[in-house]
């Protein structure tokens, strides 16, 4: 996914804005994701001025049904935009294994 920016102009017009869009409605209907738990999960763990939760002004996290769409005005890590998405999946997997070992009848 890349993300959307818009360019600023020569004559110091807007600033560039970066803007990503998830679409999570395929791990949400298979019951893998909950999209207002990942939103939660986002606003908790992304990291500025190397404070996590701390979003502050420069980014905006909104759920729109199953998209969730992150809008900054400085620009992300490449490492960690991937890294939290991974790291939010392997949390649910591994939750719903403990679940299921859990629930099993003998």
């Amino acid at each position: 996914m890349a993300p959307q920016t818009t360019k600023s102009t020569l004559h110091g017009g807007k600033k560039p804005v970066w803007r990503f869009i998830l679409n999570i409605s395929n791990p949400v209907e298979d019951g893998i994701l909950d999209s207002a738990n990942f939103e939660q999960f986002l606003r908790e763990k992304v990291k500025v001025r190397g404070k996590a939760g701390n979003l502050g002004g420069i980014v905006q996290i909104e759920r729109l049904q199953n998209k969730i769409i992150i809008t900054s005005a400085k620009q992300f890590s490449k490492r960690s935009d991937s890294c939290s998405i991974h790291r939010q999946q392997k949390l649910q997997i591994k939750n719903q294994s403990n679940m299921c070992r859990c629930h099993k009848s003998v």
